[in-house]
C-alpha cells in the first residue's frame, strides 16, 4: 500500500501522540507509527498536575475525566535536614496531580490520536526511511509512505533517522517495584525521601498497587547481579523513615516482589533537527524523575512543534527554532536540578 502524508510521526508515546493529534486536527495528513502492536508497562504512573493543563491544549482534557484515575492529594517529603514537609495538592496553583495506569492512558491516547482523523500503524517494526527528492520515502512491513516531514518521537532509544549521539550530564537509574497495597490502606500522597545514595518514591496506584522506586546513580549497582539487587533494595527499603509507613504490612512475611531497573538519567541529544526531520520528547531531551518533566512536558512539546509546523512554509527553519527552545529549556532544567539536588548535604549524586 502506497500513501502520501504531510508528517509521518515515529514514536506512539506521550510526545508522538501529542504531535500527531495537534497536526491532525490542525488540518494535515498525518501517519503515525509505533513498534508495539499494544500499548505495554512503562514507569510514570505519577503525574504532575500540570497535566490537566497540557491536556486541554490539546482538546482532550474532558475525555480524559471519563477515565476517573484517582487524584494524587499531596506530597509528603522528607529532603534534606528540615524534618518531614507535606504539601497538600489544594495549595497547588495547577490542581491536583494523577495516579494512572500508564497502558490504559496509553491506549487512550492513541484512541484519541485516531479520533483527531491521524492514521495509527501499530506493530510498525524494521522500518527503513530514506531521502527522496526532499521528502521521505517510509517503508514498512505492507506499507509505503511518502511524506515531507518526519517527527521522531522513539523515546531514550536510537531513532530512525535522527544521529544516536547524546549528552549525558549523569548516569541515573531508577528501581521499580509494584507490591499490593495493604488492606484498608487508602493515603494517595506521594511520599519522596531522600538518603545518602539517592532518593526514594512511593505512591498508591490504581489496581490496588503501589509503586516504591529508588533513584541513584548507575554505579552504585556496579557489583550487584539481579538476585542481590532486589535483596539489597528492600533492606535499603527498610531503613527509610517515610516509606515503611506505606509500604511495611504490604511485604513482611511475603514473597518480595520483584526489582525492575530503568534509565533515569538527563540527557540531551546532540543533533535535534536536520533537513525534513526533528525529535521531540525523550527522543530530544530525557529528564530526571524528581523534576516531574515526564507526560505532561512530552504532550506539551508535542503540542508546540505541531504548532511550529503548521506556522509557516519553511518546515525547516521552524524545526530550526523548535531545536534552540529544546536546548534552553534543558539548561534551565540543569540549573533546577542542581539547586533541588543540592538542598541535601551528603546525597551522593553525580551532577556532571
Amino acid at each position: 500500500m502506497h500513501r502520501v502524508f504531510d508528517f509521518v510521526v515515529i514514536g506512539g508515546g506521550p510526545a508522538g501522540c501529542g504531535a500527531a493529534l495537534a497536526l491532525a486536527r490542525s488540518g494535515a495528513r498525518v501517519a503515525l507509527l509505533e513498534r508495539a502492536p499494544i500499548p505495554g508497562f512503562k514507569p510514570g504512573e505519577i503525574m504532575d498536575p500540570t497535566l490537566h493543563g497540557a491536556l486541554a491544549g490539546l482538546g482532550i482534557g474532558d475525555s480524559f475525566k471519563q477515565l476517573q484515575f484517582p487524584m494524587l492529594s499531596g506530597n509528603v517529603a522528607l529532603w534534606g535536614g528540615n524534618g518531614v514537609h507535606e504539601n497538600p495538592a489544594v495549595l497547588n496553583a495547577f490542581g491536583h496531580g494523577v495516579l494512572v495506569d500508564r497502558v490504559a492512558f496509553e491506549r487512550w491516547l492513541l484512541d484519541e490520536v485516531i479520533a483527531s482523523g491521524a492514521e495509527i500503524r501499530l506493530g510498525a517494526t524494521d522500518l527503513h526511511t530514506e531521502r527522496r527528492g526532499g521528502g521521505w520515502e517510509v517503508r514498512g512491513a505492507g506499507f509505503i509512505i511518502q511524506t515531507g516531514f518526519v517527527i521522531e518521537a522513539t523515546g531514550r532509544a536510537a531513532g530512525q533517522i535522527a544521529p544516536a549521539s547524546r549528552r549525558y550530564t549523569d548516569q541515573k537509574v531508577c528501581l521499580l517495584a509494584y507490591p499490593d497495597a495493604p488492606s484498608g490502606f487508602h493515603d494517595c500522597r506521594l511520599h519522596i525521601e531522600a538518603v545518602e545514595f539517592g532518593w526514594w518514591y512511593s505512591a498508591l496506584l490504581p489496581g490496588r498497587k503501589l509503586v516504591v522506586a529508588l533513584c541513584l546513580e548507575r554505579d552504585v549497582l556496579a557489583n550487584q547481579d539481579r538476585s542481590s539487587r532486589s535483596t539489597w533494595f528492600w533492606a535499603e527499603h527498610r531503613r527509610t523513615k517515610l516509606l515503611p509507613q506505606v509500604t511495611h504490612s504490604s511485604i513482611d512475611g511475603r514473597e518480595l516482589p520483584a526489582v525492575r531497573g530503568y534509565p533515569a538519567s538527563s540527557s540531551l541529544r546532540s543533533q535535534l533537527c536536520g533537513p525534513g526531520w526533528v525529535v521531540i520528547g525523550d527522543a530530544a531531551a530525557s529528564y530526571d524523575p524528581l523534576l516531574g518533566r515526564g507526560v505532561p512536558l512530552a504532550l506539551v512539546k508535542g503540542a508546540a512543534v505541531a504548532r511550529l509546523l503548521t506556522d509557516g512554509s519553511d518546515l525547516d527553519h521552524q524545526a530550526a527554532r523548535y531545536a534552540q527552545a529544546e536546548r534552553h529549556a534543558f539548561d534551565v532544567y540543569l540549573a533546577e536540578q542542581r539547586a533541588i539536588y543540592g538542598r541535601v548535604a551528603n546525597l551522593g549524586l553525580s551532577l556532571r
